[in-house]
């Protein structure tokens, strides 16, 4: 017996997605799918094995590295008091 085909709407129905989404997701190659001509099928199992892939478990992956800190370079200036410096620096024509 060969596996039920879904159609992109059953597919994106099932794993409560927009079409959209799937489509990006099997255009990534993340998503395994079936070509019949121009139309595109996916099985239950490929829908399976790609929530799989998915998955993640917070209580094993490391944090991410803090970003940002205390020694920026930038400062904060005067924007007026820098205008006018600019502008007596200029020759006067």
């Amino acid at each position: 017996m060969s596996p039920a085909l879904l159609t992109e709407h059953e597919a994106a129905e099932a794993l409560r997605v927009c079409t959209r989404t799937l489509r990006k997701a099997r255009q990534e190659g993340a998503l395994p799918y079936v070509r019949f001509g121009r139309t595109i099928r996916y099985t239950e199992s490929d829908l399976t094995q790609f929530i799989e892939k998915a998955r993640e478990c917070h209580s094993t992956s490391a944090k991410a590295p803090r970003s940002g800190g205390t020694r920026s370079q930038s400062t904060v200036c005067d924007f007026e008091a820098a205008l006018k410096k600019r502008a007596s620096a200029k020759p006067a024509k």
